[in-house]
């Protein structure tokens, strides 16, 4: 595994074991490598959280495509797919549901605001806004009644 890696992966064993962003120090004694060098992949902790949750939404979103893709025929079908998709990936990447709660609490100091509104939004994008689409396309096809998609989305997303 290569380094960059490693210091991913104690970033996600410590959120889990700790349920708050892990300081450098923690994170370099966890990878086993001098504090310097963590300096030599990621300029700042926020740069590492943001490679974190880059690289969980992009497993996320492969996982809630998959799921959509390979769901028998119809809206409340490719919906309840990928509910249980994203409840699965969840299940097996738990450091990852941790984290991305840790979003909305982490103060300006770990993570600054317009990274805070980035990740909540990129989260948001897949999960809410696929939950939107495919509640319209039920309604369309007569699966569910009229509501608020957006805000029925949302809850789902909750």
């Amino acid at each position: 595994m290569q380094l960059r890696q490693v210091l991913i992966q104690a970033v996600l064993d410590l959120f889990e074991e700790q349920g708050h962003a892990p300081s450098v120090d923690e994170i370099t004694a966890r990878a086993g490598i001098a504090k310097g060098t963590f300096y030599l992949y990621f300029r700042t902790k926020a740069d590492i959280v943001r490679a974190v949750v880059d690289q969980g939404m992009g497993q996320l979103e492969d996982c809630v495509g998959e799921a959509e893709a390979s769901a028998p025929v119809g809206a409340e079908n490719a919906l309840r797919a990928v509910v249980r998709a994203q409840l699965a990936f969840f299940e097996k990447h738990h450091a990852m549901l941790v984290l991305l709660l840790g979003v909305r609490v982490w103060t300006s100091e770990e993570i600054p605001a317009e990274m805070r509104i980035e990740l909540r939004d990129r989260y948001r994008k897949v999960t809410a806004a696929v939950y939107e689409r495919l509640l319209q396309e039920g309604i369309r096809q007569g699966a569910y009644r009229e509501c608020d998609t957006r805000l029925a989305a949302h809850a789902l997303e909750g």
